[in-house]
């Protein structure tokens, strides 16, 4: 493919490329039958003026599309990477990463040198995190139409609450292409089969069913949620330490939702909302995690976690009992 790619393309832009880059569904292997060929083109210094007109022959029957950009605008690309994304768009997130991620099919030493400049482990650890911050709205509006008695938004809202979750996994997993559509797609070539059946069946079920135990799918979701938030927080290490301190038979609330912000962890359980540590944290991950009953080995993919205190432990799970966050 990458070859007949190259054949068809017109000599004259591949003299005018720093890089030749594929992106998009073939590049992250997710094509389908319709799937058009996308392309990334970076012009030379001193050819930004290449006809945009420019229009290539089909490959294999498939519609060729390409986007033009300039060194100046690649490394423009690669300072945005470097902030936080707090105020990037999801379309941006996606320019970073074809530019960053895709597969080259020609490369200068003038576009080797932009990709040495961009740090991958922290566009992970900022994608996982753009994708989580986005649940706190997802979680707010769901406790709102469950309270409101509407049980179609409700179901809406949390599965829109869920798939924040699923992405920021993903990414976790080195599976970093924002593209929703494609969600499904990456879900069933990275999930175990006993965790993309969960996630189907939420995704899945019979209107009627939601209607009629909206609060038992809710209570799904939300385990689901903070399963994938524990495999992609929760070292090995602090699992263990934690498991040792606690009951079996403790559960979290059936709505529980927590969460990182600046300034600390955060629970909520639907209207009420806590300041909790960060052993709290881990403590309530972890029990997540039990419930689950599932395989060992946790990701630990997003930082090192200082080590758990034991003590600390005790104190937490007895303040969460308290709480009514974590119920025997």
């Amino acid at each position: 493919m990458n070859d007949e790619i190259l054949l068809t393309l017109q000599d004259d832009l591949k003299e005018s490329a720093s890089a030749i880059l594929l992106v998009g569904s073939f590049a992250d292997n997710l094509e389908s039958k319709t799937s058009d060929i996308d392309l990334f083109v970076i012009l030379k210094s001193g050819f930004e003026t290449y006809s945009k007109d420019y229009v290539p022959m089909p490959i294999s029957g498939r519609k060729v599309e390409i986007s033009f950009f300039t060194n100046s605008e690649a490394n423009t690309y690669l300072d945005r990477s470097k902030r936080d994304f707090k105020s990037t768009t999801l379309r941006e997130l996606e320019i970073i990463y074809k530019l960053f991620f895709s597969r080259l099919l020609q490369c200068s030493p003038d576009y080797e040198y932009i990709l040495s400049n961009f740090e991958y482990e922290q566009f992970k650890i900022k994608i996982i995190k753009f994708y989580l911050r986005q649940s706190n709205g997802y979680y707010d509006d769901s406790v709102g139409h469950y309270l409101e008695g509407n049980w179609f938004a409700t179901a809406i809202a949390v599965q829109s609450y869920l798939n924040t979750y699923v992405d920021a996994w993903l990414a976790s997993n080195g599976d970093m292409y924002p593209k929703p559509q494609h969600r499904i797609a990456k879900a069933i070539r990275q999930m175990k089969p006993e965790r993309l059946e969960a996630y189907c069946k939420i995704l899945l079920p019979e209107a009627a069913l939601i209607r009629d135990d909206l609060n038992s799918y809710c209570k799904n979701v939300s385990i689901v949620a903070r399963q994938l938030q524990a495999e992609i927080f929760l070292s090995a290490g602090d699992y263990t330490i934690i498991k040792e301190q606690m009951s079996p038979s403790l559960k979290v609330a059936d709505w529980l939702y927590i969460y990182e912000r600046g300034d600390g962890f955060y629970a909520k359980n639907k209207t009420r909302m806590y300041k909790i540590s960060r052993t709290a944290y881990m403590i309530i991950l972890a029990v997540s995690y039990i419930e689950e009953n599932s395989r060992a080995g946790l990701l630990n993919k997003v930082r090192s976690n200082e080590a758990i205190d034991v003590k600390q432990v005790n104190i937490n799970l007895t303040n969460l009992e308290k709480m009514g966050i974590l119920t025997i």
